[in-house]
């Protein structure tokens, strides 16, 4: 499964270690309106660490 995160690259980076993570073109950031990248989920191990990250764009949405 692939997951389009809104939150910028590195700030995922710093919280998934553990799923690969992509980082999206300028292009596909300005279809998202925002700063995004994308996770791959092969497996269900370490989901924590995507929901981690689901919970900091939450957060940021509600500020915006």
């Amino acid at each position: 499964m692939h997951i389009v995160v809104m939150v910028p690259y590195e700030a995922g980076n710093t919280i998934i270690k553990k799923h690969k993570l992509r980082q999206l073109t300028a292009g596909v950031q300005k279809y998202y309106n925002g700063p995004c990248f994308e996770v791959t989920l092969e497996n269900e191990d370490n989901l924590d660490e995507i929901l981690k990250t689901l919970e900091q764009a939450y957060k940021k949405q509600e500020k915006d």
